[in-house]
């Protein structure tokens, strides 16, 4: 997902001792977590491994653990527009945050326990293997130093069971999200065998944003059959992935955006016929095809199949100021409070983990400001909800 932005200033240069007291003791990564300071890095009980029991999300222990953190902006993309500003050109360079520690330093002085890394196919396709395995290995290394947990996202948009994705131009990369069910499968079998003994990698998200059917005739509508199609096509990459990690547990999304996992309520069998599977839903306020949504939409799209799977919110924001923006203007909620706080009012008491979009400057409904970390109303509002 994808828009523009707000205010509320926040300088890393300019962290006061007081700020860094409060990141230091935030965020209960499960009942037994203790946080403790070291020069800035926050410690958590880690690493663990994480499976699934029931509706709940797990560690080794048999805790139940609620994740908070957010989303970054694809770190191959990040990466090379800081180190190839001349072959890619200065706008990525300009609008991007500099690839460096910084951002893992920030984001755990924020209080984040986790971190969604995006990875696009075509930057795979681009930068070949070695060179993106290199990157990640590098985003991953600094989320171990500053002891939180990583998101694996294959990050496209549409459906590649009909080869329909939504446009989505990069200078230097052309179309990002265009996929194939080989190449998604492929992508998994490099990433899990390298990974496979890396706790730092909690969860494997099979792909970011499943749309059926048809982004040419711009109707976006779905039945049973294409949930089942979409559940069967899951069912293959994670048998792919276990076949290197046995131990994975997988992010599945819903239809309509990652927005609809109303099948799963319909009839038990629509559910992925596998073991350690999350569901994902992306709940923004416009999210219900781009129309007004409630806490009653929640409810019958996700809330209500909380208490049976373990849910996984890897994507929400808003804007504030842009009414135009859909579907991340917080105006299309319908209710009685603003959309920020119903959001965190209903993931809290259903003890949904999330990861918010977008830790960024550029990509919209964004966290930041600009590249010196000034948040936006959007960030303010995450942050202080991390810190609690």
């Amino acid at each position: 997902m994808y828009h523009i932005l707000d205010r509320i200033g926040f300088r890393i240069m300019k962290i006061s001792s007081t700020l860094i007291i409060i990141a230091a003791v935030t965020i209960i990564i499960s009942c037994s977590s203790n946080n403790v300071a070291d020069n800035n890095v926050k410690t958590v009980t880690y690493p663990h491994e994480f499976n699934t029991s029931e509706n709940l999300i797990v560690d080794e222990s048999g805790n139940e653990t609620v994740f908070k953190g957010v989303s970054i902006e694809n770190p191959i993309l990040l990466s090379h527009s800081f180190q190839d500003k001349a072959t890619m050109g200065p706008f990525y360079f300009d609008q991007y945050l500099e690839w460096n520690e910084s951002i893992f330093q920030t984001i755990s002085q924020f209080g984040a326990t986790i971190v969604r890394l995006p990875v696009h196919p075509a930057t795979w396709r681009v930068h070949g293997q070695v060179d993106c395995l290199a990157i990640l290995d590098e985003a991953i290394a600094w989320a171990t130093k500053y002891k939180f947990y990583v998101i694996l996202d294959f990050h496209s948009v549409g459906y590649p069971l009909t080869g329909d994705f939504e446009p989505n131009f990069a200078e230097g990369y052309g179309e990002l999200f265009p996929t194939a069910q080989p190449e998604m499968l492929s992508f998994w079998s490099i990433v899990s065998e390298h990974y496979k003994n890396n706790k730092t990698v909690a969860f494997y998200e099979l792909y970011n944003e499943p749309v059926y059917p048809s982004f040419a005739s711009a109707v976006y509508t779905q039945q049973t059959t294409q949930w089942n199609n979409w559940k069967t096509f899951s069912e293959e990459i994670i048998d792919t992935i276990r076949a290197h990690d046995q131990s994975a547990t997988v992010i599945v999304g819903g239809l309509n955006w990652t927005y609809d996992l109303s099948y799963l309520s319909l009839n038990p069998s629509n559910a992925v016929n596998r073991s350690n599977v999350i569901y994902s839903v992306h709940p923004y306020p416009g999210s219900r095809v781009y129309a007004d949504s409630s806490v009653a939409d929640w409810d019958l799209i996700f809330g209500n199949e909380s208490a049976s799977y373990p849910i996984f919110v890897t994507e929400f924001g808003f804007l504030s100021d842009d009414i135009n923006s859909v579907p991340y203007y917080e105006g299309l909620f319908v209710g009685d409070t603003l959309y920020r706080d119903a959001i965190k009012s209903y993931l809290t008491n259903k003890r949904i983990s999330w990861t918010a979009w977008c830790f960024s400057p550029y990509t919209w409904p964004k966290l930041l400001q600009d590249k010196n970390y000034t948040l936006t109303d959007a960030g303010s509002f995450v942050t202080q909800w991390m810190q609690e």
